[in-house]
Formats: C-alpha cells, structure tokens, sequence
C-alpha cells in the first residue's frame, strides 16, 4: 500500500507543509516546506489527505430522527439557519457519522473556500482524497483535550467530533463556553504540543505538556486515529481515479462494446422482419380459410383447414366406393341383355338410375 501524503495548507502566502506517513507503521518518513509544485513532486503515487486551516471552518452539530443520507443532507442547512450569519446556499456542510440520539457532527465551510482549495491543489497536480480542517487530525481521547497553536490560532479538540479555534487572548472565554455543562467529574485533561500556549488556571483543569514534536508529526497521529468527517462529500466528492490499466484497453473495450450493439440492432431488425412475414402469412391464412367456408369461426385457421379437408376425404371416398359397387352389380346384366340400349345414368344420395331402350318387357327383366 502507497504511503500516505498529508499537505498543510497553512494561512498566508504560498508555503505549505508536508509529511510522508507509512501506511503500516503510521511513523512519518520525511517532512517538508515548499510550494503546492514541490510538494506534488513528493504526493506523486500517494494517498493524499489535505488539511486545512481550522478558523476557516465551524463544528456543531445536529439532530435529525432520520437514517435516510439524502433526507439527512436536505434537513441540515435549514436546521441551522438561523445559527448562521452568513446564507445558507453560499456554504457546504459536511456531515459526520449518526451519534448516539440522532445527533450528526457537522463541518462548515465556505463553498468558496472549498472550491478555492480544489482549484489550487488540481492546478498544482496533487489529487486529493481527503479534504478536512486540521482540528479533527489532532490526537484525540475521552476527557482529554489536545491544544495546539497554528500560526495565530489556538486550536483545542474536545472529542472525535468536536473542537474549535479562536485567537489566544479569546481562549479562556472560548473554554469556559466548552467546559459548560461539564460536571467535576467529567472535567478533562488538557494536553498542549507548545510550552508558550499558556492554560489559564481559572479554568480548573489539569494541564499536561505533550512532548514537543513537530506540527506535520501531530497531524499524522491523529489522522491515523480515524478520519470523522472528509469536506469532500455532496457536489464536491472526488471521481474516482482511473486505473491505468483500464485506460490501456479502453479503445478495445468501447469498440466492443460498439460491435455488441451493432449486433444486437441487427438481431433486432431480423426479428422484426420475421415477425413482420408472419403476422402477413397469418392474416393470409385467415383470408384463404373465409373464402373457403364463409360464417365458420376461425380460432385456429391451420387445425380447421386441416379437419375440413380430412372430412371432405372421407366422405369423397365413401361415395366414390358406392357408386362403383352399384355399377358393378349391374353392369354384366346391362352388358348381356340383348335389344337394350343404354342412354344414360345418374348415381344420387346412393341411388343409380338408369335409362335405358328396351326391346319389350321382358328384355327389361
């Protein structure tokens, strides 16, 4: 399996980070800074996952009694209308996994953003297969929080689906509004990558310091925690990559495809003319079966035809052998009679009627 490519796009210029993540062992193999052209160099062949800035985006979350992905996207730009400032329509909401209760994380971000972030990766050649802010590849676990700084940006991940990012001297404020709610109990640790991010003490909660390591090594171990929830979902989800091998034999495969059409349409047309033939032999067969015996009802014309000639077989015979019995009987009488004169026959419904010439009476007994 190709290793994993993980690109940070950073806030200002044009200098990005990168690290190189074995797909196995999830050790980052090679770090880096550079522009969008150098760093494709390094993505080419790897599974690219792309962070980005995450006071660009908004966690929240929402309830929806539905299972139904499609019903689930439609609902949830109207659920938090109200909560938005900016309009609906000009922003892309990607959507977790359902929690506990109906309730689906959600990330929000400027389409405009998005779309920027599509066209400069495209335009550099970096194909992407994950797009999500860099507050969810933090390391994460129960009750304990992960803070790090980028740039001028404090960022805190409270859970698998939740964090936030606000300026350093807006973070006690933006604590106290996470910790609400949050019984003694439940209160959490709270881990910082950076000695100089400063955990105000009013808050109540046990600080740890992580050991330093380098931002790109941060993101990579949370990444292999389990992506929550990809950007790249709706309008904006990825075509899938085309295996070189296909396109390699896609020619041959479209002129098969081609034949196997032509094919079928020339069955098609054979069929069609034969069906043609027959239903005019048929209607024929209809005709030739009327005129033959006018007022019959025709329901299988051939069997009918069939069963009429073989009776007018029969019955042709039967009179044929009548007649020709009855001739015999008197033909060697008519034959010796003497002064008789033979002028004519007529056989009808099994009768032979002679005329004859005789001498006198008794030559005609």
């Amino acid at each position: 399996m190709a290793d994993k490519f993980i690109i940070y796009l950073g806030h200002k210029g044009e200098a990005v980070q990168w690290a190189v993540a074995n797909s196995s062992t999830h050790a980052v193999l090679e770090e880096g800074s550079g522009t969008l052209a150098q760093a494709a160099e390094v993505a080419h062949g790897r599974r690219v996952v792309a962070l980005v800035p995450s006071d660009e985006v908004l966690l929240t979350q929402v309830s929806v009694p539905s299972r139904n992905p499609s019903k689930v996207r439609i609902a949830v730009p109207n659920l938090l209308e109200e909560a938005l400032s900016d309009d609906i329509d000009d922003l892309h909401y990607a959507i977790g996994a359902q929690h506990e209760g109906d309730v689906y994380p959600v990330v929000i971000i400027s389409k405009q953003r998005i779309e920027y972030y599509q066209h400069i990766l495209g335009d550099a050649g970096i194909r992407i297969e994950k797009l999500m802010p860099s507050v969810l590849a933090l390391p994460y676990a129960d009750k304990h929080w992960r803070v790090l700084q980028e740039g001028d940006e404090i960022v805190v991940r409270a859970s698998e689906s939740t964090g936030f990012s606000c300026a350093p001297d807006n973070l006690q404020l933006f604590f106290k509004q996470a910790l609400q709610g949050v019984d003694d109990a439940d209160m959490p640790v709270v881990h910082t990558f950076q000695d100089f991010v400063d955990i105000p003490a009013v808050l109540g909660v046990e600080v740890e310091q992580q050991e330093a390591v380098s931002l790109m090594h941060v993101f990579a171990e949370g990444i292999e925690q389990g992506l929550v929830i990809n950007l790249l979902q709706g309008e904006y989800k990825p075509l899938r990559k085309e295996n070189p091998a296909w396109n390699k034999w896609r020619r041959t495969a479209v002129l098969a495809g081609l034949l196997a059409l032509l094919w079928l349409g020339m069955t098609f047309q054979e069929a069609y003319q034969l069906k043609t033939e027959n239903e005019r032999l048929t209607a024929e067969i209809h005709q030739i079966y009327s005129q033959a015996f006018p007022g019959t009802r025709i329901v299988n014309p051939r069997a009918q035809m069939k069963q009429k000639l073989a009776t007018l077989k029969g019955s042709g015979s039967s009179s044929k052998g009548d007649f020709l019995a009855a001739l015999n009987k008197v033909s060697a009488s008519v034959s010796k009679a003497e002064d008789t004169v033979l002028k004519g026959l007529t056989y009808r419904k099994g009768m032979l009627d002679f005329d004859v010439q005789v001498k006198d009476l008794k030559s005609l007994e």
